[in-house]
């Protein structure tokens, strides 16, 4: 029998090992199949790799996919917390992988994502002229300055006076402006507009009396009224003269009547004593 006959009619070997101890003859043979480029010998998912392993082969999902190789779904990276996206970018799943996105306010790749400043930028933000901007994570605020009222966006003249929100002083009057207010004290009383105390006209030689009135202070302001003897208003005051109204004056008879500033005087006359209102002969 030849010797070669079973070597040759073995049609699976891949590989045949032959070695001779002393006259015999020995056959080794090996069998691989590829069973991975065969599509007919495996059943792996699509979305799963063949790995061919000795005399078998394995089936794993690709990356994006979860499974046994053999059924394989999508692995939602988003949901199941497998993504490196920033804590400030949104994560969107794809078939298969995923992609992160940064959030409106945020400028970056989507792993890293770092604040946009609007306010550093007038074209980004809109705030009113009369509103301060505030930069915040992802987004800004306007705020209305002080003076103003509205929602940052737009802001108008908060007229402090009428709205009751000013801090003047109850002698004081208040003033609106754009933005702001000032208080001033009235007429009559003195100070910062905040604390007015009153003026006290007549010991601060700042009324108009005449020198013949007496002053009096009233909070606020003051009064004029001619002394005793004189007639006006107190701003102006005549001396009346009681000499020529005998009404006005009580003299005896026998006396001569003199007026003087503010008054009168009696005198007895030549051939009388006495005061002058009482006279003796």
């Amino acid at each position: 029998m030849n010797p070669w006959h079973n070597i040759l009619s073995l049609s699976c070997i891949a590989v045949s090992l032959f070695y001779i101890f002393g006259t015999s003859l020995h056959v080794a043979a090996v069998s691989h199949t590829n069973d991975c480029r065969n599509a007919t010998l495996y059943n792996c998912a699509p979305e799963a790799s063949c790995v061919n392993d000795t005399g078998t082969f394995n089936c794993s999902c690709n990356d994006g996919y979860t499974g046994d190789g053999f059924n394989c779904t999508d692995l939602n990276e988003c949901t199941n917390s497998l993504h490196n996206c920033s804590q400030y970018a949104t994560c969107h799943n794809f078939v298969p992988g995923f992609n992160c996105t940064c959030r409106e306010g945020f400028t970056g790749d989507g792993v890293n994502c770092a604040d946009i400043d609007e306010c550093s930028n007038a074209a980004l933000s809109n705030c009113a002229p009369e509103a301060s901007c505030l930069n915040v994570a992802g987004t800004f605020n306007c705020s209305c300055k002080a003076g103003y009222i509205g929602n940052g966006f737009n802001c108008t003249d908060l007229n402090e006076c009428t709205n009751s929100l000013h801090n003047c002083s109850q002698y004081a009057t208040c003033h609106n402006f754009v933005p702001g207010f000032n208080c001033t004290c009235r007429e009559g009383f003195t100070g910062d507009g905040v604390n007015c105390a009153d003026l006290n006209e007549c010991t601060n030689s700042l009324h108009n009396c005449s020198q013949y009135a007496t002053c009096h202070n009233f909070v606020p302001g003051f009064n004029c009224t001619c002394r005793e003897g004189f007639t006006g208003d107190g701003v102006n005051c005549a001396d009346i003269d009681e000499c020529s109204n005998a009404a006005l004056s009580n003299c005896a008879p026998e006396a001569s009547c003199m007026n003087v500033a503010g008054t009168f005087n009696c005198s007895c006359k030549a051939g009388y004593i006495g005061n002058g209102f009482n006279c003796t002969g």
